[in-house]
């Protein structure tokens, strides 16, 4: 009897184990996914260790253990952030099993690993996926190196989207086996890799060679992170990697590349970023550091105030410290192109060159090729004579480190003249230096011709130049007299006793000349800045330049006019929507096919030619500028040169696509309008100060014209400077 109820019994487990581990499959499943709300630290163990697929934490948590991840799961906090904190000596707060198979995705969590624990480490197969979103990992540390915040290894696919990663030691995230990566709109401060890793912020390490993984980091900060070794932000792996709209501020390494080392990488584009500060304290590349030469093109990025103990205070492409360049190390630059980007007061404290194309044909070549729209150099150096290429930015360096460049010299040649005797300029001048042009002070004549000018070709189809034009030297310049046959008078022409010419403001006698100074005022076109400064190197944008154009056109310092535009992008409150109207309406600027003005955009040498020969209603010419004959701006370019309002390079370009600056500007406006004044013009007259205008600069009074309503008498009948009477 006894016998036959425990058969019964042990039928009876049987069956409901069998009940259990084989009918129950869907409904457990079911229960699976099911939501789990966990508050402790007991609970929340025993939902990943049951496989739980979607848990939600509703209270910060004490992690006393390591929290093991066995399955597929999604991990919930909420909106304000729940935090697990680790209260172990070391180790993760979560990890994966061995081989992890299945996807995981933590949202709304803070995990603080105490200055002790380590954050998460993950352990996948090759096909699963990492998705952290709004998650904050912050004071992590390890023992073990690169296991700082976040180690992942053989995800397919990592995710990291409004992520927050602060003061984590031994790395902060840690990728290997090559996945796709996706970070957007994440911030890395404060972060540290010690000893010799890689990486302050993110480490990507390769393990294949054919698939290196595709990187994606966009409208991310990286923010005082450091390495002691490579790489103070991020040490790049990737077969394909674009960084865009983010921000490099203040990282260190303490060798290659104070923000970015690139490791390995087979394209590479970096666009609209900003690196500030950042430093290679012992080695190369203050912000990048790309010595293995792999393509990458920087595009629309700003480096400033970035420093390294070698070479590139912001970028670096050579592999070793070199005491010289050569010709050959064109190689080192092919891969790397250079667009639209602005570099100030770097510092390199080696590794500056000088690129001549006589010396460097090659590397200049690659120049040329790759590198447009790039303001090299800057203040306080003033090293414009230097094309530091290899470091794209040298513009402060100590000035014990600047290489003495060769002098050259301006010779003054009268080109077939009678009588009279050249110029002598017995002056050296460094490459770069800002050279005054001389006058005919000695009274060169040619027969029946007129002395016109300066040209630095023979036969007039060089660079022409006028008395006190500045010219830019960058080589040896020979500077030809140009000379010009007098009009013919014609049988038929009939000479009046009055001309169109008004000479009535002078007495002709024989006794010494009297002369009755006919004042004229000159109304100020360009205004300073409530900051006390004008900004002569600034850029200028287009609703500027239609004020200044207006203003002339108008003969007032100020307009009154209306203001209801016909551009969708110019408001009636718009401070220049009255001037931009002024130029629409007198046909003197145009805006653009989609209805926009743009009167925030730059505008260009070539825009500023079309602008003034538009005013003049000039007609247009084929210009000689090679780089300008094929523009749209070519034909006026063309014809403001030939009225000898503008000057070119003496490399023989305009550079019609480059922004003007508002010395450039006011200098052609000046020309233009036959404005010239020096020092004696001004004498014992107050006029505008401004706390960024040198009075050895060479634009200096042409801005002080500019800028300065004044009464004015030409200072001598061949009318071309002026001297003041009053400012107003």
């Amino acid at each position: 009897m006894f016998k036959q109820r425990w058969n019964d019994t042990i039928r009876i487990v049987l069956a409901i184990v069998f009940i259990f581990l084989v009918m129950p499959n869907e409904s457990r499943a079911i229960e699976l996914s099911e939501k789990v709300s966990v508050s402790s630290f007991e609970e929340l163990k025993t939902a990943l260790d049951s496989g739980a697929e979607n848990i939600e934490i509703t209270e910060n948590i004490d992690v006393v253990e390591t929290l093991l991840i066995k399955g597929s799961v999604t991990i919930n906090g909420n909106r304000e952030g729940i935090v697990l904190k680790g209260k172990m000596e070391s180790g993760p707060i979560l990890k994966t099993i061995t081989r992890h198979s299945g996807d995981i995705t933590i949202n709304n969590l803070i995990i603080d690993g105490n200055e002790k624990s380590s954050g998460i480490l993950v352990e996948t197969d090759r096909e699963s996926h990492l998705a952290l979103n709004n998650v904050s990992i912050n004071n992590c540390s390890s023992k073990l190196l690169e296991e700082g915040a976040l180690f992942i290894i053989g995800n397919r696919k990592v995710t990291i989207n409004k992520c927050n990663f602060d003061n984590n030691i031994h790395g902060t995230i840690f990728v290997g086996y090559d996945p796709d990566v996706i970070i957007d709109n994440s911030i890395f401060s404060n972060n540290k890799m010690t000893s010799f890793g890689f990486g302050g912020a993110i480490t990507f390490s390769s393990h294949d060679d054919t698939n290196l993984g595709k990187v994606d980091i966009t409208n991310t900060d990286f923010i005082n992170n450091s390495c002691e070794n490579i790489a103070g932000a991020i040490n790049l792996v990737g077969s394909e990697v674009n960084i865009d709209n983010c921000n490099f501020v203040g990282n260190t390494s303490k060798s290659y590349g104070g923000a970015i080392y690139i490791q390995k990488m087979y394209s590479g584009n970096i666009k609209n970023c900003t690196f500030d500060g950042n430093k290679s304290t012992n080695q190369d590349g203050g912000a990048i550091d790309n010595r293995m030469n792999y393509p990458l093109e920087i595009s629309d990025c700003v480096f400033e105030n970035n420093k390294s103990a070698r070479n590139g205070g912001a970028s670096n492409i050579l592999k070793n410290q070199q005491v010289e360049m050569v010709d050959s190390d064109y190689k080192f630059y092919e891969h790397l192109k250079v667009l639209n980007t602005s570099f100030s007061d770097n510092f390199a404290k080696k590794g500056i060159f000088e690129l001549k194309a006589s010396k460097y044909p090659s590397i200049f070549g690659v120049y040329n090729s790759n590198v447009s729209n790039i303001d090299s150099l800057s203040a306080p150096a003033k090293l414009d004579r230097h094309t530091a290429y290899n470091n794209y930015d040298i513009s402060f360096v100590s000035d014990d480190l600047i290489v003495p460049s060769e002098n050259y010299s301006i010779i003054y040649d009268g080109n077939g003249n009678t009588n009279g005797s050249v110029p002598e300029d017995n002056n050296e001048y460094e490459e770069g230096s800002e050279v005054v042009v001389l006058d005919n002070i000695g009274n060169l004549v040619k027969d029946n011709c007129k002395f016109s000018g300066w040209n630095t070709k023979a036969d007039g189809t060089g660079i022409t130049y006028r008395a006190e034009d500045i010219l830019l030297i960058r080589e040896n310049v020979v500077l030809y007299a140009m000379w010009e046959a007098p009009d013919e008078i014609k049988e038929d022409d009939e000479v009046k006793e009055d001309s169109d010419y008004d000479m009535s403001f002078l007495i002709w006698d024989w006794s010494p000349a009297i002369e009755i100074e006919r004042t004229i005022l000159h109304r100020a076109y360009i205004n300073g800045y409530p900051d006390g400064t004008i900004r002569p190197k600034g850029e200028i944008t287009r609703g500027e330049v239609a004020a200044i154009i207006s203003r002339l056109h108008s003969n007032t310092e100020e307009i009154e006019y209306g203001t209801e535009n016909i551009y969708f992008d110019v408001k009636p409150t718009d401070w220049y929507s009255k001037h931009i109207k002024y130029v629409t309406d007198n046909k003197l600027m145009n805006g653009y096919e989609d209805g926009m003005f743009r009167p925030e955009a730059k505008i260009t040498r070539g825009e500023y030619a079309t602008v003034i020969a538009r005013y003049n209603s000039l007609e247009g010419i084929e210009t000689t500028f090679e780089d300008s004959k094929n523009h749209w701006s070519g034909k006026s370019i063309g014809a403001v040169y030939a009225a000898d309002w503008v000057n070119g390079y003496l490399d023989g370009t305009f550079r019609p696509s480059s922004n003007i600056s508002r010395e450039e500007v006011v200098t052609m406006t000046n020309k233009m309008l036959e404005r010239r004044i020096d020092k004696n013009s001004i004498e014992h007259l107050v006029t505008s100060k401004f706390i960024d205008l040198e009075n050895d600069s060479w634009s200096y009074y042409d801005l002080i014209e500019a800028s300065n309503t004044h009464e004015m008498v030409k200072r001598n009948s061949d009318f071309k400077v002026e001297d003041w009477k009053a400012v107003k």
